[in-house]
């Protein structure tokens, strides 16, 4: 089953406050409607440096990951 992704195109830099505010409201709308459970990667209760060495770590896992993904994606797309 192919999962459904929704796209938010929003321009608060040019609409300043007004765009800010339908940019919040947009997200806040689609938090209220995410059918998908949220988890934690880490524990909650950790102190927020720690909490943040995890997300870099967790991130840098991704990068490595899907490095070669996304540079075959680059390359395909600055050749055409």
């Amino acid at each position: 089953m192919k999962e459904e992704q929704k796209f938010l195109y929003v321009k608060f830099e040019q609409k300043g406050g007004e765009g800010g505010i339908d940019l919040a409201e947009k997200v806040l709308r689609a938090i209220d409607n995410n059918k998908v459970p949220f988890d934690y990667f880490y524990e909650t209760d950790l102190p927020i440096k720690a909490k943040i060495e995890k997300s870099v770590k967790k991130f840098m896992e991704l990068m490595e990951l899907y490095s070669d993904l996304l540079l075959k994606k680059v390359f395909r797309y600055n050749r055409s």
